[in-house]
């Protein structure tokens, strides 16, 4: 866990909610799952019969609840939720795009190495972060440079052990990884009102 970094924080955002989570406890179960993604990649995490992705079904669970609790509802309706392992190798990026379909989105970061700047490249490239926009376009037009009032933008620099989770038709990009170490993510979407099967 990052020294004095929250448990848990709800980050009221544009007409959005934001979750960040540092998860207790989750060096040993980060470290199964880093191996898991290396021998099950791609979807279907949730599937997967092991103690560690147990862990991880319970800190996402426990996320869901915050996150609705904060939003109002006052009893939480059903939800299920897919996931998936995402590795991130030198260079790769994932372009700008929300996710359809979903109701929330997120992601559990397993690994992040610390990043280099980009020798000889701009110094703005914001490597291994994760930037947030704002879906209102019209605020985004109207948005001035250094404005202390309005930002269009929420940059979060990932690390082992934090849980992210936003509304799903929030735009995000993950800029370029300039470590020559791969980052490892759980990436998860949750529908409301789903049977309560996740895979």
């Amino acid at each position: 866990m990052a020294m004095n970094a929250p448990a848990l924080e709800i980050i009221k955002l544009w007409p959005s909610v934001f979750l960040e989570k540092d998860l207790p406890g989750y060096e040993a179960p980060t470290q199964r799952l880093i191996a898991l993604a290396e021998s099950h990649p791609g979807d279907g995490v949730f599937a997967i019969d092991d103690p560690c992705v147990v862990w991880l079904k319970s800190q996402v669970a426990h996320a869901v609840a915050a996150y609705l609790h904060e939003t109002g509802n006052v009893s939480a309706p059903q939800w299920g939720a897919r996931a998936r392992f995402e590795t991130q190798n030198f260079g790769d990026y994932r372009g700008l795009a929300n996710q359809p379909g979903a109701d929330l989105a997120g992601m559990v970061v397993l690994r992040w190495p610390s990043q280099r700047s980009n020798p000889g490249g701009r110094d703005d490239g914001l490597p291994g972060t994760v930037s947030f926009y704002d879906p209102r376009v019209a605020m985004n037009m109207n948005a001035i440079k250094r404005d202390p009032y309005h930002d269009y933008h929420r940059h979060v620099k990932p690390r082992a052990g934090l849980l992210l989770m936003w509304p799903a038709y929030v735009s995000y990009f993950m800029h370029p990884n300039q470590s020559q170490q791969a980052a490892v993510r759980v990436a998860f979407d949750v529908q409301l009102h789903a049977r309560a099967a996740s895979v």
